[in-house]
């Protein structure tokens, strides 16, 4: 039966990691040294403080006392892959102390697909497509925060472009939506970086 669980654990696409109570690795699948570019000699020298990027050691330390306390966890993280690159990840662990020596087990999913289409939709719910500017939206919510906020005093610049009706009018719409897009550049181009151009 025990061969037949690991063999599950090797297969799953989902890496498997079994982790010592001070996050040493002990044991990794194929999916995850696929997932972070390490061989499994590499990895199995290593802490998981040395790729998860989102948590100091020290974080780290305490994040794995909170699971010994709670006996599970769920939750996201960024890994450092071998090449560099970050790779979004979802992990399930259960702290397991019925043994000599306890250990934390853990199944890590790859959602950096997930992660990128969720950045794209808040990109998009908060700008301008055709100027990339932020929106009226955006623009509205800040106005709402700084209503709120001590930060004064604050400048708040409105502008119209010239004659654009009489543009889209006489040379059309694509005309004159370079018209907007070239206008926002040069806008853009002329604030702080602090400032928002909406």
């Amino acid at each position: 039966i025990k061969n037949k669980y690991e063999k599950i654990l090797e297969t799953t696409n989902d890496g498997f990691l079994i982790l010592d109570y001070q996050g040493n690795f002990l044991k990794v699948n194929e999916s995850l040294l696929e997932m972070v570019g390490y061989s499994r000699k590499e990895l199995l020298n290593m802490n998981v403080s040395d790729i998860d990027i989102e948590e100091t050691e020290e974080e780290t330390r305490n994040h794995l006392k909170n699971i010994m306390n709670k006996g599970s966890d769920y939750f996201e993280t960024t890994l450092k892959s071998k090449n560099g690159n970050n790779i979004y990840v979802e992990v399930s662990t259960t702290y397991i102390d019925e043994m000599e020596n306890p250990i934390f087990n853990a199944f890590v999913r790859d959602i950096t697909v997930r992660k990128k289409e969720e950045e794209k939709i808040k990109y998009l719910s908060f700008h301008d497509q055709l100027t990339g500017l932020y929106n009226r939206r955006y623009f509205e919510d800040t106005i709402a925060r700084l209503e709120r906020s001590r930060k004064l005093p604050v400048g708040v610049i409105t502008a119209d472009i010239d004659n654009l009706k009489q543009i889209n009018d006489l040379y059309g719409h694509s005309i004159g939506d370079e018209y907007i897009k070239e206008t926002a550049k040069v806008i853009n181009s002329l604030v702080r970086e602090g400032d928002i151009v909406s």
